[in-house]
C-alpha cells in the first residue's frame, strides 16, 4: 500500500491511438510516494461536509457589518 502526494491525474491523449484508460497518473520529481504498512485498526470516519453558502459580492459587506467573523471565499463564478 502506498500514499501518493502531489501526483496529478490527467485525461489520456487520444490522438495517438485508442487509449486503454480515460485517465492516467503523472508523477514527477515533486511527487512524494511513501510505503504505508496496512493496519487492521478502524480509521476514524471523516466529519460531514460543511454547508456552503452562495451569495453575491454586494451582500458580503452587509453580512458582516458589526462582526469580527472571518470568511473564506472558495470559488468565484462568472456568468
Amino acid at each position: 500500500m502506498y500514499k501518493l502526494k502531489l501526483g496529478e491525474i490527467v485525461n489520456t491523449i487520444s490522438t495517438i491511438g485508442k487509449p486503454l484508460h480515460k485517465l492516467y497518473w503523472v508523477l514527477d520529481r515533486e511527487t512524494i510516494i511513501k510505503h504505508v504498512q496496512p493496519s487492521a485498526e478502524l480509521e476514524k470516519s471523516l466529519p460531514p461536509p460543511t454547508k456552503l453558502n452562495i451569495t453575491i459580492f454586494d451582500r458580503i459587506t452587509q453580512m458582516f457589518v458589526n462582526s469580527n467573523i472571518e470568511i473564506d471565499i472558495l470559488a468565484v463564478v462568472l456568468h
